[in-house]
């Protein structure tokens, strides 16, 4: 989860005095691709929990390593390869069910491009985050922009290009009736619990949340002393 920027850093942007870099996280599972094809880019993702993570930046410059002075513990060391890339507007549907953005990307990295180009179907419904970073602050952890799943994949001669959409609908419904209960509200394992360790098993509850370390993706409302619809 992304802290808050500071109020310099919030004052720099309003006085745009600050630069910014984008990075950009997709996260593959590790059985998406073959392993055959993994060895020609295994410089460019790390394998976390059961995914292929991969990291780029755009900007100008050479790889960009987020210097260990960066508060947010998650993005010490970990490596962004060079890329061009843009990002469109966020929109909202218009029942305001769901938001999305664009991404575009250069294929100009070819060993990237082959994987896009060949296995570019498995993309869909994967995960991908969108960040800014301030090189002129480093003390300050990269904002979480945008998180959503990928869908609409497509590829020119010069660029891929796809959909991030994300649900702002926090619980299922068929009514406009919102249910609060002390049991979270998640499918195990789904796009709000995230959970991927190795246990198979949930009883909903924040006890088991905790023990599968997971508690931060919690649905529940411990709070709650009964169940409460909101009308």
């Amino acid at each position: 989860m992304s802290k808050p920027m500071s109020t310099t850093v919030e004052t720099a942007l309003q006085q745009e005095e600050v630069s910014t870099r984008m990075l950009l996280e997709i996260y593959l599972k590790v059985t998406d691709i073959p392993s055959i094809t993994l060895t020609t880019v295994s410089d460019y993702f790390s394998v976390e929990n059961g995914f292929l993570v991969f990291r780029f930046v755009a900007n100008d410059t050479q790889d960009l390593i987020i210097p260990v002075t960066c508060t947010d513990e998650s993005f010490i060391g970990k490596r962004y390869v060079n890329a061009e890339i843009e990002r469109g507007s966020i929109d909202t549907s218009t029942d305001g069910q769901v938001e999305k953005t664009s991404v575009k990307m250069s294929n100009k990295l070819q060993e990237w491009a082959a994987i896009f180009a060949s296995l570019g179907n498995i993309m869909n419904n994967r995960r991908c985050v969108v960040y800014e970073y301030f090189p002129d602050f480093p003390s300050e952890p990269p904002i979480n922009v945008f998180e959503g799943v990928i869908n609409g994949v497509r590829m020119t001669a010069s660029q891929f290009e796809w959909e991030l959409t994300r649900s702002v609908v926090d619980f299922d419904a068929e009514s406009p009736n919102m249910t609060y209960d002390v049991s979270c509200q998640w499918k195990f394992r789904d796009f709000h619990c995230r959970y991927t360790g190795t246990l198979t098993k949930c009883d909903k509850t924040l006890a088991r949340c905790i023990q599968m370390n997971n508690v931060l993706r919690f649905g529940g409302h411990p709070s709650v002393p009964r169940e409460m619809v909101i009308k």
